[in-house]
């Protein structure tokens, strides 16, 4: 976060606002004037520390949030990681 983004960060946190500024889920659904965050995840995957907060906050905020979880994915860092990791045990 750069300093005039932390200064408003904290302008607005000061002011008792719960401000999300990591952890965004991927996608932002919206029906009929209603809207809901939805995270893509891989099967085997976690949200990570700042995921975890947002989440929480806006479920406090009683806004809709959810994972969604996806069997294959064709390409991603964590797939090539697993490869490496597979080869690797085969050797």
């Amino acid at each position: 976060m750069n300093p005039n983004e932390k200064k408003i960060f904290e302008k607005y946190e000061n002011l008792g606002f719960d401000v999300i500024k990591d952890g965004l889920p991927d996608l932002v659904i919206l029906k009929n004037g209603k809207l809901e965050f939805v995270e893509v995840k891989y099967k085997f995957d976690r949200l990570n520390p700042n995921q975890q907060r947002a989440f929480a906050l806006l479920k406090k905020h009683r806004i809709p949030v959810r994972m969604e979880r996806v069997a294959e994915i064709r390409t991603s860092q964590l797939l090539e990681k697993w490869r490496k990791e597979v080869k690797n045990n085969e050797m």
